[in-house]
């Protein structure tokens, strides 16, 4: 079952904006439109605050270089937290205040879903009991005790069977 990820409401009548996601171009900066800058009504101000439709937001920075204004400043943590590729679309609209909210759609055309950067996995002892029943097919590589007395054993290879019902087809 699919569940929507929108737990933010946007109104329809708020300006905004549309970027399709270059890397080269808007890795570590997003050009704001200079037809768009008239919602702010001269007052251009240096911090805004990006939301996302799960609710998440980032702090970003407004400079200015030449005639044009970029988000900067935490704007890479935007790119990588919501691991925009190449091609995807993103609308912002403005809510005032310093507020932007912002839609990700993937190159399908599909609204994507709040996904956030992979963090390195946490590393947990194993228990003696565990480590026994996996030790005929998994061969460990490097077995120790650490600091409390725990085995940690390190596991340089696994295999992982797929069964029909844990794929489900999506449209994305």
């Amino acid at each position: 079952m699919v569940t929507s990820i929108e737990q933010v409401t946007i109104p329809d009548h708020l300006p905004e904006f549309f970027k399709i996601y270059h890397p080269q171009i808007c890795n570590f900066q997003l050009r704001i439109p200079p037809a768009f800058l008239k919602f702010f009504n001269g007052d251009i101000p240096s911090n805004y605050m990006l939301e996302d439709l799960a609710g998440e937001s980032w702090k970003v920075v407004v400079e200015k270089n030449d005639n044009d204004f970029f988000f900067m400043g935490g704007w890479p943590d935007f790119v990588w937290n919501n691991n925009l590729e190449f091609g995807e679309f993103l609308t912002f609209s403005y809510a005032g205040n310093s507020h932007f909210y912002v839609k990700i759609y993937g190159i399908n055309g599909s609204l994507k879903r709040d996904v956030t950067a992979i963090n390195e996995p946490e590393l947990h002892p194993l228990d003696e009991e565990i480590v026994h029943e996996i030790g005929s097919s998994a061969r460990p590589v490097d077995q120790a005790l650490n600091e409390s007395g725990d085995l940690v054993v390190s596991v340089t290879s696994f295999d992982i069977v797929i069964k029909p019902s844990y794929i489900r087809k999506s449209a994305w």
